[in-house]
């Protein structure tokens, strides 16, 4: 069934990527594709672009009146679509002609599917991939298998059906934005199943200006709040999804997991100064959170 699906970018100081993006989406082989452009505010000619895509290409696109952020411009652009499936697409990145018709082959094909989603390869260099299986199974498997096993976001990048999902907004509390991406996956794992399409038909750019390299910056003892704050930041993402929730034993130990293998991906496997495993891990992580959280700024590369 070949139902209209609205590629949505939030773009902000894209200048010098904006283009090839917006005929990536303009090239789509899926038969009913819109485009909506959020553009935050920036001094360069992001604005110009888009406008000219509007006035050539039929593109809807918004100029915002104030600066809200790469989490809060994504979620204006989520809000501009009107059908029933759309996507995000970082102003930055690249699909290949079939992503939109991949994803929704997928999706359509898994009634408990609330999202679909390739494999990523890098735009330097294709044969380096960035891949995240589909989760599937009941509500405490999903999230099990989330909380324990799932990083890097690459379901953000997929097409969702907003019935299905209706809770699509990314969560604004992550502090600096830092892995809002991964909250957003959470969210949809909370409302049903995310398929991952086997081939690498989303291309990501990695530059100096996104988003991510920032995070990079931090050094050992921050990288360690970064993800405790983080793993404190996914439960109340959960939670707000789903407030009935009750936290299994299995979900429980998922988390456990999730806090301290992340500090092996954050930090070299070193366990963090501030651990005590004669302590409550909730207590101790909670504690950084409000730390953090009382900070301004929260870290060092939001100066």
């Amino acid at each position: 069934m070949n139902e209209p699906v609205t590629i949505c970018i939030p773009a902000w100081r894209a200048a010098e990527f904006l283009q090839e993006t917006l005929e990536s989406a303009l090239a789509q082989t899926w038969p009913d594709i819109l485009i909506a452009i959020s553009v935050d505010q920036c001094d360069d000619d992001t604005w110009s672009i888009a406008s000219q895509y509007a006035t050539r290409h039929g593109v809807r696109a918004v100029r915002q009146p104030k600066r809200l952020g790469w989490v809060g411009n994504t979620n204006a652009a989520l809000g501009l679509a009107e059908t029933r499936y759309s996507m995000n697409l970082p102003h930055d990145d690249v699909l290949s002609p079939d992503y939109v018709s991949a994803c929704m082959d997928a999706l359509q094909a898994t009634p408990d599917a609330v999202i679909a989603y390739s494999d990523i390869a890098l735009y330097h260099d294709l044969q380096k991939q960035v891949i995240e299986d589909s989760i599937d199974g009941t509500l405490d498997d999903r999230l099990a298998t989330m909380i324990a096993g799932h990083y890097a976001a690459v379901a953000m990048r997929g097409v969702f059906d907003r019935v299905r999902a209706p809770q699509f907004a990314v969560p604004e509390f992550a502090m600096g934005g830092f892995a809002a991406d991964t909250l957003w996956v959470a969210r949809m794992v909370c409302q049903g199943a995310i398929v991952r399409v086997p081939r690498p038909l989303y291309i990501k750019r990695l530059h100096a200006s996104s988003a991510h390299a920032a995070w990079k910056t931090a050094g050992r003892e921050e990288k360690d709040e970064m993800w405790a704050a983080h793993c404190m930041e996914l439960a109340a993402t959960i939670t707000e999804t789903l407030p009935d929730l009750e936290w299994s034993p299995e979900l429980q130990r998922a988390w456990n997991s999730r806090v301290m293998q992340g500090f092996t991906l954050q930090a070299q496997g070193q366990t963090p100064g501030w651990f005590d495993p004669k302590q409550s891990l909730v207590r101790q992580v909670a504690q950084i959170h409000r730390k953090v959280a009382a900070r301004n700024p929260h870290y060092s590369w939001m100066q």
